[in-house]
């Protein structure tokens, strides 16, 4: 389901609890919430990671890429993203992939320029955000599956999470802009991609065992529905990070909620 959709699905929510409670009670409800924004890890993935790059060349993905995990933000919360909003795809693009040609890389810069005002979540009277970064997407299990060799042992690839990494400097940045510029709302980023690559570096530290595959099934490929009442599992969860290719486990969330601490801290006692 894509952004605007859900914003769709939340300005019918605001009406249906208008009718019920009325106006000013859902008023209040909406301005002392807390929204968090979390996008983009599949696309990144799926079009960076596991997609080939003969099929990456022609898909229209990377237009969706850059709509999808950049204007989350920034439209959302009511901001115009700046001409340089798509400069880490770029790069990504011609340093990463160079078959890809200018062409796609001056329509993501072009599509780094829109605005989506009218579904931000400021003006829905939102005044408490949080925005989560990238995880570092080259050391999910997932990928590390896609870039299997032969003759070395499954690890992180680099180069994916770099690109995770310098978009969420990018995206860390205009988040500040944001603050800026809109006194009355807090808006905070929750770094996932830290906490998550040190659980994954140093999985002693934290009672982990396994990094490299998930508990549900061989950890090699399964990943939502194939992760199911019939899918055997690991005998000990608390010992993997991953609990499939894409999502850690119970035991990893809680040290990644522990990191967030102070970011929850400030968004749940900021003044509205």
């Amino acid at each position: 389901m894509d952004l605007a959709k859900q914003l769709e699905y939340f300005r019918q929510y605001k009406t249906r609890l208008e009718k019920k409670i009325g106006r000013k009670r859902t008023r209040y409800i909406i301005n002392k919430g807390v929204f968090i924004v979390s996008a983009g890890t599949n696309d990144v993935v799926g079009v960076f990671g596991i997609t080939p790059p003969s099929l990456q060349r022609w898909s229209m993905c990377w237009l969706e890429t850059t709509r999808l995990i950049y204007l989350s933000t920034s439209s959302l919360i009511g901001q115009f993203v700046p001409d340089g909003a798509s400069s880490v795809l770029a790069k990504a693009l011609v340093l990463e992939r160079p078959e890809i040609s200018w062409g796609v890389v001056l329509g993501l810069k072009r599509m780094g320029a829109r605005k989506n005002g009218g579904d931000a979540l400021q003006e829905q009277g939102a005044t408490r955000i949080v925005v989560g970064g990238l995880p570092p997407a080259g050391c999910l299990p997932l990928v590390m599956t896609f870039h299997l060799s032969l003759i070395e042992p499954r690890s992180c690839v680099d180069s994916l999470s770099s690109i995770a990494k310098d978009f969420n400097q990018m995206l860390q940045e205009e988040l500040r802009l944001i603050q800026q510029s809109k006194p009355g709302v807090t808006v905070a980023y929750a770094d996932i991609y830290e906490p998550l690559l040190d659980q994954i570096k140093n999985p002693h530290k934290y009672g982990f065992e396994v990094v490299d595959k998930g508990c549900c099934g061989t950890g090699l490929v399964e990943g939502a529905f194939t992760c199911n009442a019939l899918t055997p599992i690991c005998s000990d969860r608390s010992q993997y990070v991953f609990w499939d290719i894409i999502h850690p486990t119970q035991r990893s969330y809680y040290f990644i909620f522990q990191s967030l601490r102070p970011v929850v801290d400030l968004i749940t006692s900021a003044a509205t």
